[in-house]
C-alpha cells in the first residue's frame, strides 16, 4: 500500500532544486551583491590602475624627457643667439643714422656746417668741436667709404652736413657674419638711409 505522503516529497523536490539553483545563479551575478559593494575581480583591477597612477615617472621615462628637452635647446639656443644679434646690428645701424639726420637738422637750424667724426678702430662717434665721442659696438665689423677729402686718418673719417641740406656723401657700413647694415649719406640733399644686405 502506498502512502500519499511519499509522492507530495517527490512532487516538492523539484520545486526545491530549482529554488536553490536560482539562489546559487543570483549569488553569483554582481548585482545581487546591493548598493555599494563592488564585486573582488573589479577591485582589483581598480587598485592596480591606481597603483601605476601613484608610481609616477620612471627612471628612463625622465632620461627620455631630459634627452627631448636637449635637442630643443640645441636648436633654439642659436637662432635665439642670431635674432639677439640681428636685433643689436639693427638698433646700431638706425643709432648712427639719427645721429647723422640731427646733425643736418642742426646745420640747417643753425645755417652752420655740421660734421661728424666716426673712428672705426676706438669704435667711436661725435661731432667735431665735442670732446665727448659716443661709443659703439665692438662686436661687428665696420667700415667706411668717404671721399679722400673726408678720411681723417687710417681708421676715421668725417661726414659733414651743409646749411642748404647737402653733405659730403659715404657710407658707413656695419658687417656680422652674412649680414650687413649700410648707413648711406647721401652728397645731393644728405638724405641718410639705411640699407640691409644678407
Amino acid at each position: 500500500m502506498i502512502k500519499p505522503t511519499s509522492s507530495r516529497r517527490r512532487e516538492r523536490t523539484p520545486g526545491r532544486s530549482r529554488e536553490r539553483a536560482g539562489t546559487q545563479d543570483t549569488s553569483a551575478r554582481p548585482e545581487a551583491l546591493g548598493p555599494g559593494l563592488v564585486p573582488l575581480a573589479r577591485f582589483a583591477c581598480a587598485r592596480r590602475r591606481d597603483d601605476v597612477g601613484e608610481r609616477g615617472f620612471t627612471l628612463i621615462e625622465m632620461l627620455v624627457g631630459l634627452g627631448i628637452l636637449a635637442a630643443v635647446l640645441a636648436v633654439v639656443a642659436p637662432l635665439a643667439g642670431r635674432t639677439r644679434a640681428g636685433m643689436e646690428l639693427r638698433s646700431t645701424a638706425f643709432d648712427i643714422a639719427s645721429t647723422m639726420r640731427n646733425a643736418r637738422a642742426a646745420a640747417q637750424t643753425s645755417n652752420a656746417e655740421q660734421a661728424l667724426v666716426i673712428d672705426v678702430g676706438s669704435r667711436l662717434l661725435w661731432t667735431e668741436g665735442q670732446a665727448v665721442g659716443k661709443p659703439l659696438p665692438r662686436r661687428f665689423g665696420m667700415s667706411l667709404e668717404l671721399p679722400v677729402t673726408e678720411q681723417v686718418s687710417a681708421n676715421s673719417g668725417r661726414m659733414r652736413f651743409f646749411p642748404d641740406g647737402s653733405a659730403s656723401g659715404g657710407k658707413v657700413v656695419l658687417r656680422d657674419g652674412g649680414r650687413a647694415a649700410i648707413v648711406f649719406v647721401n652728397w645731393l640733399n644728405g638724405d641718410v638711409q639705411v640699407q640691409w644686405t644678407h
